[in-house]
């Protein structure tokens, strides 16, 4: 589904970026340009970006989500 319509981003390509390393919303949005023209996907973003954080931090190790909503906040 496209999140950020400004700049044709995908939920795909914002958990891509992710798996690639991207942990912060500032550096996601120097990566995909997300949030960065209308800026009403913020909430969106973070939101998928923190779903993947929780989907993939939980699988290496036992971290709590409080902990990774201030990575991306």
């Amino acid at each position: 589904m496209f999140v950020c319509l400004c700049k044709s981003v995908t939920d795909h390509d914002i958990r891509d970026a992710v798996d690639e390393g991207v942990t912060s919303f500032e550096a996601m949005q120097s990566r995909l340009s997300v949030s960065t023209q209308c800026g009403s996907c913020t909430c969106e973003v973070k939101a998928i970006m923190e779903d993947k954080l929780n989907q993939t931090l939980n699988v290496r190790a036992s971290v709590s989500p409080s902990h990774i909503r201030e990575l991306v906040l």
